[in-house]
């Protein structure tokens, strides 16, 4: 199978196509051709979609000695169901056939799937791994049972690695295991069908194999750590030029690639061909593999040289956009790149330019390319306010967090008069709805879905969140920042600079206060954290008002944080976030306490703040 677009490795992917990945710098595609030819395969077929001239150019030039290549072109994508059905020619409808998908790094001994596959009984044999990945499937007496669990990762639940002993009778037409005509569809639902129908899947599990998904960056990592040995490595292609004072561990460097002496590469890729001289912070590719022509035109626009500027990624983020730094030499800026149909992303522009008018520390624009959902910022560094603060002396912590807290005084006062008088877009107002749509989040996110918490003590709990907002909602509005945390607070030149503001709109200042003051992110002590209060509200003209929401603003803004980590959580490439929640728990009973209220939510926090 190797059709797929990769989606996961972009921009990698856009160029190489996923089974090409290198691993220890051989394909993975020619991996896999020659453990088929140890099985005894002799004929083997690719599908082909996601840049199929790459597949077909390297099949061509490199196919292994002892295996017939047959190839399945789709102009559309089709599945894994569809593009058998499609390739059916190519199968023997007496024997057997393997399926193995080509984005999946592995070392197998076929014997166990052989000895479970038994023609009148078995639609497939599937090797399944009962440690690593996600564990999606279930299991029962040596058989799927479920090919989506209802438990994923609870003991006893496996993951399918992507290897199949398939019976030919799940092509037979009359049968309609899979559609008749080729058709956008995954094997499983054949699967399902075959198994409604009588048939068994078995699941083989396979001592003394290595299985390892290589769908994100990280992933290929640590996969080449592993078939390293588990310790420190470097995979570096002969071609590749590494300058003996640039600094590498835990790296891929892909062929013709060049480190600088001042390259920082650990814990990341980089890609044949690119030029690095400064730190990775995941990956690193030419600017001409990463994007499409219009990005180039408005990198041209910063008088580059699109040919000689390395993109560097900065990762996944709890947002629909992305962010890249493009490197030219010395000089740097930020790429970002966001999706249009969220309608606070087009503001991001319109938000820095009006901020900087007001004099709050916010980066420059220094190319806004609307159409094509780009903008080019002027480059702060990586070091948030998050980071900065570890291991300082709480004294500078302190002090810095005033100057943060004055530049929030200023945004919060001067920002609504000037908003108003220059009708910039705004992001709806926090109003009753508002309100209820961040209580609803947390309930669904967090208590439903992630913690199956019963109903009746999510309604509970609802009930009084509810009281939070109504209360918020009496409060006088302002124009607040909507995210004002650590991370989202860079410090450069000895100052802090507001980043993600596009969500900015009316509402009450003790949102903002309360998502600097109460940031699971960073946990301040009680003390700093009251200290800081008070510098605000002796700065606010409503100094009782502050005083006495805080503890709401609090409550309703780390409902809505808990909510947002729960969801991220969810999600393979931003489980990180989910890490943060034991803090927001405990955060959250700090604000209850304080409000000495809402025994439903302190009941729920303490438990959790325990287990």
């Amino acid at each position: 199978m190797g059709a797929g677009w990769g989606t996961r490795l972009l921009p990698l992917t856009r160029e190489m196509p996923k089974p090409l990945t290198p691993i220890l710098q051989v394909p993975n595609l020619d991996r896999i051709f020659a453990m088929l030819r140890q099985w005894g395969v002799r004929d083997v077929l690719v599908n082909l979609h996601h840049r199929a001239d790459r597949m077909l150019d390297h099949v061509r030039a490199r196919a292994p000695d002892g295996l017939r290549i047959a190839l399945s072109f789709e102009p559309e994508i089709l599945g894994t169901g569809g593009a058998l059905r499609r390739a059916e020619w190519f199968f023997d409808r007496k024997e057997p056939f393997w399926i193995l998908n080509g984005d999946v790094v592995m070392r197998l001994d076929p014997a166990p799937l052989l000895r479970a596959y038994r023609p009148q009984h078995t639609i497939a044999a599937v090797w399944v791994h009962p440690a690593l990945g996600p564990r999606t499937v279930d299991v029962r007496r040596g058989q799927i049972a479920s090919f989506e669990s209802k438990t994923p990762g609870a003991p006893g639940t496996f993951t399918f690695c992507g290897v199949h002993l398939v019976n030919p009778q799940l092509l037979d037409r009359e049968k309609a295991y899979l559609a008749r005509e080729p058709q956008f569809e995954s094997i499983i639902g054949a699967y399902r069908r075959a198994q409604a129908d009588g048939w068994l899947v078995a699941a083989v599990e396979a001592s003394g194999s290595f299985w390892a998904d290589i769908g994100t960056p990280s992933q290929w990592l640590a996969c080449t750590r592993a078939l390293c040995g588990g310790g420190d490595f470097v995979d570096a292609h002969p071609t590749a030029r590494i300058h003996t004072r640039a600094r590498v561990r835990n790296a891929i460097v892909g062929a013709g690639a060049v480190l600088g002496a001042h390259a920082r590469v650990e814990n990341a890729i980089v890609a044949p061909g690119t030029r690095v001289d400064t730190r990775v912070p995941f990956l690193a590719l030419p600017a001409r593999a990463a994007f499409d022509p219009p990005v180039l035109d408005a990198i041209r626009g910063l008088g580059w040289n699109p040919d000689q500027v390395t993109a560097l990624p900065l990762g996944p983020r709890g947002s629909a956009r992305s962010y890249t730094r493009l490197a030219l030499g010395g000089q740097t800026a930020i790429l970002v790149q966001f999706d249009s149909s969220r309608v606070e992303n087009t503001y991001h522009v319109v938000h820095t330019r009006f901020l900087r008018r007001l004099r709050i520390p916010v980066p420059r624009v220094r190319a806004d390319r609307p159409r094509m959902c780009a903008a080019i910022f002027e480059d702060l560094g990586d070091e948030s306010l998050l980071t900065w603060q570890r291991g300082r002396p709480p004294a500078d912590v302190e002090r810095m967090y005033r100057r943060v807290l004055d530049i929030m005084a200023r945004f919060h006062t001067r920002g609504a008069s000037a908003a108003r008088a220059a009708r910039i877009p705004l992001m709806p107002a926090f109003r009753p709805t508002l309100y209820a749509w961040e209580r609803n989040y947390f309930a669904d996110e967090m208590l439903r879905k992630r913690e199956r918490i019963p109903e009746a003590r999510v309604a509970a709990m609802l009930v009084e969140l509810a009281a939070v907002g109504r209360a918020l909602n009496r409060a006088p509005r302002v124009l607040v920042h909507r995210d004002l945390q650590s991370s989202n607070i860079l410090i450069a030149r000895g100052q802090p600079w507001l980043i993600d503001y596009q969500g900015m709109r009316f509402g009450p200042a003790v949102y903002d206060l309360a998502s600097l003051l109460y940031d699971p992110y960073v946990e301040l002590p009680d003390d700093l954290q009251r200290a800081l209060l008070e510098y605000y509200a002796e700065r606010s003209p409503d100094p009782s008002g502050v005083r006495a929401l805080i503890h709401f603003g609090a409550i309703q803004r780390l409902a809505q944080a808990m909510g947002a980590f729960a969801k991220l959580g969810a999600n393979p490439d931003t489980r990180a976030f989910a890490d943060y929640i034991p803090a927001a728990r405990r955060m959250m009973l700090r604000a209850l306490g304080a409000a000495g209220r809402f025994p439903a939510l302190r009941v729920w926090c303490a438990r959790m703040t325990v287990d």
